[in-house]
């Protein structure tokens, strides 16, 4: 974007939705989905998206009082697919 532009509107379930994109154009690469809806980091919803994609590796919550947990996070996560 540019100054003066908003960025465009939130997609709620953005990331749901790329899954599907690319589970529909056979892009089989794995996917963390970092988000800053809370509501998106629960088990209900990872176990979902774990059952339906096999490239889904996790989900993050970004907290903007704690801009760089979300790092570790990932780090995490990263750590768990370099070992296996």
């Amino acid at each position: 974007i540019v100054s003066g532009e908003s960025g465009g509107d939130f997609e709620s379930l953005a990331g749901k939705y790329l899954l599907n994109e690319m589970y529909r154009r056979d892009i089989n690469i794995n996917v963390v989905i970092v988000t800053m809806y809370r509501d998106y980091v629960d088990e209900e919803f990872n176990s979902g998206l774990r059952e339906n994609f096999s490239n889904y590796l996790g989900v993050i919550y970004f907290d903007l009082n704690a801009p760089e947990d979300w790092k570790n996070e990932l780090r995490k996560i990263l750590n768990t697919i370099s070992h296996d």
